[in-house]
């Protein structure tokens, strides 16, 4: 119960802003804010080791993972599945140092931290 109760109560910080082709994530609990811009690259997915792999309800939820972890990318399915979920995949590693593991995928989209 306690992992729920933090989740929402980090959640009440989350802002989602869309802008472009990034989706910029805010995140801050207590005093600390840290946020990234999410580049979208639709049908595209990076086959690299993965952090972890769970089911999301949205795009935030699957950001905010990557946002507390030491992800430096994800993948997410492109549309939800029967239960109203998306797959999500944090991943240990980005596209710019696996260009050659980063393919065309019709059921995927890839999410890079937008690097200024």
């Amino acid at each position: 119960m306690s992992s729920v109760l933090n989740f929402l109560d980090c959640y009440l910080f989350l802002l989602f802003i869309v802008h472009l082709d990034a989706r910029e994530i805010h995140f801050r609990h207590d005093s600390s804010m840290r946020f990234t811009n999410f580049v979208e690259h639709k049908s595209h997915y990076l086959e690299v080791a993965k952090l972890s792999e769970t089911r999301v309800r949205e795009f935030t939820v699957c950001a905010m993972e990557c946002l507390t972890t030491p992800c430096l990318s994800l993948n997410m399915a492109s549309s939800k599945d029967q239960r109203e979920t998306f797959w999500c995949e944090l991943l240990l590693d980005d596209m710019f140092s696996n260009t050659q593991n980063f393919k065309e995928n019709a059921t995927a989209d890839h999410f890079s931290k937008w690097v200024s």
